[in-house]
């Protein structure tokens, strides 16, 4: 049995293209959601960066004869870089030799296999000043390392303890962030927004393994991956960019640059 049944024209309205759309969007509701996180981070980025993350004028730049007074050799690199690794602990240590509160002696060993070695003794009929003192002037007590041996390559508590201190000292004197100086650091990281952006990343990631498992089509896993690896550049790019002198902090980069 066959029924045709036949409705004139007019009688059901077909959908618009603003119809079409809006279809389209709520059957595929990930693309609404990355376009909106993608279209938002950015501005919300942009207006934290402008209250936080823009540095103060630079001034010219001039050859300076000596570093900022007061700066020891790790003060410099810190405040400079905007970040703490071991080569300024390393200056630190060089620093101390060469104001005679610290020898080291290099070993390379007699063949390839053999590791380096280094000594760490105080200098010869020089007395050593007391631990506050060394860390004042140094940024870490060098008596510490008097007398002792270390190989490369191999893990020794003293040092790391010494490293930890140096830094965690660099940290509450130049760096305006919570739980520091905040009256007389001289930079800010401002980084603690990116948890926000990173976290948003993860539940996009995450909405999107959803969806694409149940509605997978190439175009749409293309648009996904391509908007998770734009969303993750933005919070690189504002991570490398929020980071923030203030005013005396500008003076003291810039006379470092001309340094």
């Amino acid at each position: 049995l066959t029924i045709a049944a036949d409705i004139q024209k007019g009688v059901l309205i077909p959908p618009g293209s603003t119809d079409d759309i809006l279809n389209f969007m709520r059957a595929n509701w990930l693309v609404p959601v990355l376009l909106a996180v993608l279209f938002l981070v950015p501005i919300f980025y942009w207006n934290i960066w402008r209250k936080k993350g823009k540095d103060p004028e630079k001034s010219t730049i001039f050859p300076q004869f000596e570093p900022p007074a007061g700066l020891r050799p790790a003060d410099v690199g810190y405040i400079h870089q905007q970040h703490y690794g071991s080569h300024l602990f390393v200056a630190s240590l060089v620093d101390a030799a060469v104001q005679k509160q610290l020898e080291i002696e290099v070993n390379k060993g007699s063949s390839w296999f053999a590791g380096t070695e280094y000594n760490f003794n105080n200098v010869r009929h020089v007395a050593s000043p007391s631990a506050s003192v060394l860390m004042q002037r140094f940024g870490l007590d060098i008596s510490a390392l008097y007398g002792m041996q270390l190989k490369a390559g191999t893990y020794n508590s003293t040092l790391r303890s010494l490293y930890t201190s140096l830094e965690t000292q660099l940290k509450n004197k130049f760096q305006l962030e919570k739980g520091h100086n905040k009256k007389e650091g001289y930079f800010s990281l401002n980084r603690g927004v990116i948890f926000w952006g990173a976290f948003l990343l993860f539940i996009c990631f995450g909405a999107s393994i959803v969806f694409l498992v149940q509605n997978f089509t190439v175009p749409l896993g293309i648009f996904a991956a391509s908007s998770l690896v734009l969303l993750l550049i933005i919070l690189i790019v504002f991570y490398r960019i929020l980071p923030a002198y203030t005013i005396e902090g500008r003076k003291i980069a810039d006379h470092i640059e001309g340094f």
